[in-house]
């Protein structure tokens, strides 16, 4: 989990990534249409989400649309979205599930992977940012870390 200190630290560094607000009731409605513009009911955040929302929070970075549909011919949603921004995080559940006979499932069945392939792709033709993180990567508060990268504009490797 990230520490009182690591969150000041964080703050303290990156004033302008302070919580914000924003339009997100119309971009909340927005993300929840149906091809037809019809308003359809989102699910509520999982528990991996929720305590990646209660840490951005906590860091003070804008709050994200949640479950943003993307593309305009698909049903592909974005876990949390930053609009402006173009950044977005997929929080990648089951990557070590396997069924009985040894096959993955989840995001970790051969399937679900290709289809992700697809997803992420077209995500990066059009423009977004996106992190892909673990429950692990919440706890551990690299989620975080990566996030405030991206929402800075950071593209380069340290070193």
């Amino acid at each position: 989990m990230v520490s009182d200190k690591t969150v000041q630290g964080w703050l303290a560094r990156n004033p302008e990534l302070r919580l914000q607000e924003t339009a997100v009731s119309e971009e909340r409605v927005s993300a929840g249409r149906t091809k037809r513009g019809k308003v359809a009911a989102l699910p509520e955040p999982n528990e991996q989400v929720q305590a990646l929302l209660q840490q951005l929070a906590l860091v003070g970075l804008p709050k994200p649309v949640l479950e943003h549909r993307f593309h305009t011919e698909r049903a592909w949603r974005f876990d949390l979205a930053w609009l402006r921004a173009k950044v977005a995080c997929e929080v990648e559940g089951g990557v070590w599930m396997q069924t009985r006979t040894g096959r993955g499932k989840g995001h970790a069945h051969p399937k679900r992977f290709i289809e992700d392939c697809h997803k992420y792709n077209e995500a990066a033709l059009a423009g977004w940012t996106l992190i892909r993180v673990t429950p692990e990567m919440i706890r551990d508060g690299q989620a975080i870390e990566w996030l405030l990268r991206a929402l800075r504009g950071e593209n380069h490797v340290n070193g």
